[in-house]
């Protein structure tokens, strides 16, 4: 057994208004189960077969995510004032972790900074401004799933998570939206938005029919290269989830907000709701299993109806992109829970890097015409005379491959 016993303690530093936000070594130098969280570890013997399906992998959905969840549930943690302990088990890790008191005091404590925790706080603070409010999380930076890829081996300000966002649904988005200063609408995108790659191997593609379809889920869908009955059959899903999006208490995320009446939805597959309520032809479904796996990272047949469902109703809203996409978003929260954390305003912090610098690059209209006209273009859609580029190179270096 791997022995950390007393290599790291719990030290806790205060930031301006009361909240804190404690990333990685900065204001938790080494809470010893977060560490050994963060850490690559052995094979994943806890875990069972979880730890072999790669579903599981996805999205920062890393077995080594539940390993202290599985502590706790096989009672291997002992945690008391002045020290936590970890015995034995089914992995190499144990030991006895001191925790070290520099007499601060919270009102709440949060585990995690990502979009949920910094929400979480953004809520409290806005109900109780006074509230003094710690937030614990085992990287070097905040963000969690929607943290920016500052890291090498290869370093772009871009979000490890999503790019884009629908229209606020319920109030909970308006309010935080607003207290965070993101202007939405600003940042609506205009048709076209999906666009689809068909040929004839596709199942149910007409024979002979190769190409791009624009606009794949608003108006190109009338020329999708199915059989005219399958093209009707998706033109009533469309609506169908248009309906949906509009309908009180409809799946949403979170799912608590929805309707109980519509928990029987996560008792069927996507696939099921398609062919058996809608009665949809097999082809439909497989046509949805594109956006399933791409928003649900499964199949139609293997996601359930109620999740497919809150977000095909958001699809067919408002979608808007926000620079930076959730790592903007994370950044904007964590500028309002502390105000002078970060540098740059809400509509170009996505292009700082986490020095405070960005690398700049104009463009004339002698230099490149076109590009030129296109962020022109841009300036008049967004009022952001730029846009960012993700090439994956160093400064001084070729682009990669």
């Amino acid at each position: 057994m791997t022995d950390h016993s007393n290599r790291f303690a719990v030290t806790r530093r205060d930031f301006l208004n009361g909240a804190l936000l404690a990333a990685g070594g900065a204001a938790v130098t080494g809470f010893a189960p977060l560490r050994v969280l963060a850490s690559a570890l052995r094979a994943d013997a806890c875990d069972g077969g979880i730890g072999d399906d790669p579903r599981a992998l996805r999205g920062g959905n890393l077995p080594a995510a539940f390993r202290v969840a599985h502590w706790m549930r096989d009672r291997r943690l002992t945690i008391t004032r002045s020290a936590v302990t970890l015995a034995g088990g089914c992995d190499a890790e144990s030991g006895t972790f001191t925790i070290r008191d520099e007499g601060a005091r919270y009102d709440v404590v949060i585990v995690g900074s990502g979009i949920a925790g910094l929400s979480a706080a953004f809520f409290i603070r806005r109900r109780r401004p006074a509230a003094r409010i710690l937030i614990l999380d085992a990287n070097d930076t905040f963000g969690g799933n929607a943290r920016r890829d500052d890291e090498p081996p290869i370093p772009v300000p871009a979000s490890t998570a999503a790019s884009y966002c629908v229209a606020p649904y319920a109030d909970f988005q308006r309010t935080l939206y607003k207290g965070i200063g993101l202007d939405w609408e600003r940042f609506t995108i205009a048709a076209p938005f999906y666009c689809y790659y068909f040929d004839d191997r596709t199942p149910g593609v007409q024979r002979g029919r190769r190409g791009w379809n624009l606009d794949t889920y608003g108006k190109g869908l009338a020329d999708v290269p199915y059989a005219p009955e399958i093209v009707a059959q998706l033109q009533r899903c469309k609506a169908e989830f248009t309906a949906w999006g509009e309908r009180d208490g409809a799946p949403t995320d979170p799912a608590d907000d929805s309707d109980p009446k519509f928990d029987y939805l996560s008792r069927m597959s996507f696939h099921e709701y398609l062919v058996n309520e809608l009665k949809c032809d097999a082809i439909v479904s497989d046509f949805y299993t594109r956006y399933a796996v791409d928003a649900l990272a499964g199949t139609s047949e293997q996601v359930n109806a109620h999740s497919a469902i809150c977000f095909l109703g958001g699809e067919y809203a408002a979608p808007f992109a926000f620079p930076g996409g959730n790592a903007g978003l994370a950044r904007l929260l964590v500028k309002a829970l502390i105000a002078d954390a970060i540098t740059g305003d809400a509509s170009t912090s996505g292009v700082v890097h986490v020095d405070g610098t960005a690398r700049v690059q104009t463009v004339t209209a002698a230099d490149n015409p076109r590009l030129r006209r296109v962020l022109e273009a841009f300036d008049r859609l967004t009022g952001v005379p730029c846009v960012l580029n993700t090439s994956l190179n160093s400064h001084g270096e070729p682009m990669v491959a």
